[in-house]
């Protein structure tokens, strides 16, 4: 059975608010969902002992994410590009 959603849409932040790159991300990432990543990140290395693993940093995740959004937004035909 579907089920219909009653709940609001579209953006709830002004994004001309938003001054750095961490606050752009913010707008739309939830920093509950990258203090998840950071967590089960740290925890599944902890728990598999990864060797000379150190904890990640929210900071670290969050430019993961936004190494991520760039490198999609980015027409490089070879990864090896972004690099050189």
């Amino acid at each position: 059975m579907r089920k219909h959603f009653f709940g609001d849409t579209g953006p709830s932040r002004e994004a001309n608010a938003a001054n750095s790159v961490t606050e752009h991300i913010n707008l739309f990432i939830d920093q509950n969902l990258i203090h998840s990543f950071c967590l089960k990140t740290n925890r599944y290395a902890n728990q598999n002992g990864v060797a000379g693993f150190e904890d990640v940093a929210l900071v670290e995740i969050i430019s993961f994410v936004a190494m991520n959004i760039v490198m999609a937004i980015a027409n490089i035909s070879d990864v090896k590009d972004f690099w050189s």
